[in-house]
């Protein structure tokens, strides 16, 4: 913390209403990831293919589900962080089981863009680096829109394996 930008800046909540209005901003900051996975919600809504199911989980993921492979349940999360968002691929299986291949990554093969991710913490998903927000915002949807496009040819053309 720099103390003396800290203490001008108090002095400035002192003042009048600012206080309140630094508040207000605050409170709006918040709930800016939540209006940000409900654009990405209502946008893609419209056309969720290949995916069937598309909503928001808690506030902070936009996911899309229910896209099916042979026996894989491939799905997207979008994640927003304050300053990003992060673009997550994987088999949703792993959620109640331990399937014997990695579809996710053989998808990601396929559509040639392997390259793009590196195995995410949980050692489930594939992430993809993150879009810095509010400048790659517009990066994000096209990504999006592009992953989507490239998922459908696969699905369209192969099946796993």
């Amino acid at each position: 913390m720099n103390k003396q930008i800290m203490n001008q800046f108090y002095t400035k909540m002192l003042e009048g209403n600012n206080f309140e209005t630094a508040n207000s901003l605050r409170i709006m900051l918040d709930d800016l990831s939540y209006c940000r996975v409900e654009r990405i919600v209502d946008t893609f809504k419209i056309d969720m293919k290949p995916f069937r199911n598309i909503g928001n989980y808690k506030n902070w993921d936009a996911y899309f589900c229910d896209c099916f492979w042979g026996e894989a349940h491939l799905g997207i999360d979008i994640v927003m962080n304050p300053d990003s968002s992060l673009f997550l691929f994987w088999d949703r299986r792993h959620i109640s089981e331990q399937p014997k291949e990695d579809s996710a990554k053989l998808a990601l093969e396929k559509m040639g863009i392997f390259g793009e991710f590196s195995l995410n913490e949980d050692g489930i998903k594939y992430r993809r680096e993150a879009f810095a927000f509010p400048v790659m915002e517009k990066e994000l949807y096209s990504y999006i829109v592009e992953f989507k496009r490239k998922l459908c040819q696969l699905l369209e053309k192969t099946a796993p394996r």
